[in-house]
């Protein structure tokens, strides 16, 4: 789920045997309607649409990490006079099955984050999207220092402003106990600032299952 001002968005990936949907709600004087159901006419089976939401003013995007065999993709829609209509389709500039991308979603005004777990047999990426005059374009790829195989960068994602926090929960085959990575926008694009890990950190932690920003602070659940 993901909420912004009088908007709230909720995923259902399960739907229609896990082809999935994305519902849009909005609060009225009478109370909370539903105003769009959100589908893709091509995903199928499997591809899981809505695993991930997120929003940001008149901004949605939907994660669907299963799309063609779990190479995952992520879509943008815009509220326009007729209703939420799709804008771009997001993909990795090097991503193929299984990477997930899509596992995890952020976004804040003309920028997204996309997460992609499975990127280079669990390492994990997570990508960052601008809003041009041409349409939504990657402009990074981001990576934690030190991550390796089975780290799962990418977990959750989450963005304020020039502020992103993207999250490595571990897992199998080593059962690590993860870690948070926050990046800053610079002139010279986008630079890790931080590795944030709990006090205590051992293995099974699930440190950086989810992630959130505000500002200059981050918080990190650890499951």
């Amino acid at each position: 789920v993901a909420m912004s001002g009088t908007t709230a968005v909720v995923g259902a990936s399960y739907c229609a045997r896990m082809v999935g949907r994305t519902y849009v709600f909005t609060e009225t004087t009478t109370g909370w309607r539903q105003v769009a159901e959100l589908k893709i006419s091509d995903t199928v089976i499997g591809d899981v649409f809505g695993y991930s939401v997120a929003i940001s003013g008149t901004t949605v995007v939907v994660g669907a990490p299963g799309y063609r065999d779990d190479a995952g993709r992520a879509y943008v829609f815009t509220k326009t006079k007729a209703g939420w209509q799709l804008a771009a389709v997001l993909k990795g500039s090097d991503d193929v099955a299984p990477d997930w991308f899509g596992t995890s979603v952020a976004v804040s005004g003309a920028t997204a984050v996309v997460g992609s777990t499975g990127h280079d047999k669990g390492t994990g990426r997570a990508y960052v999207f601008t809003k041009t005059a041409a349409g939504w374009k990657q402009t990074a790829e981001l990576t934690g220092s030190g991550t390796v195989v089975g780290n799962f960068f990418g977990s959750s994602v989450a963005i304020s402003g020039t502020t992103v926090v993207v999250g490595a929960m571990g897992g199998y085959p080593f059962n690590l106990p993860g870690r948070a990575y926050v990046f800053t926008k610079t002139k010279a694009g986008w630079k890790q600032v931080a590795e944030l890990k709990g006090a205590n950190p051992v293995s099974d932690d699930g440190f950086g299952t989810s992630v959130a920003v505000s500002g200059a602070t981050a918080v990190v659940g650890s499951t």
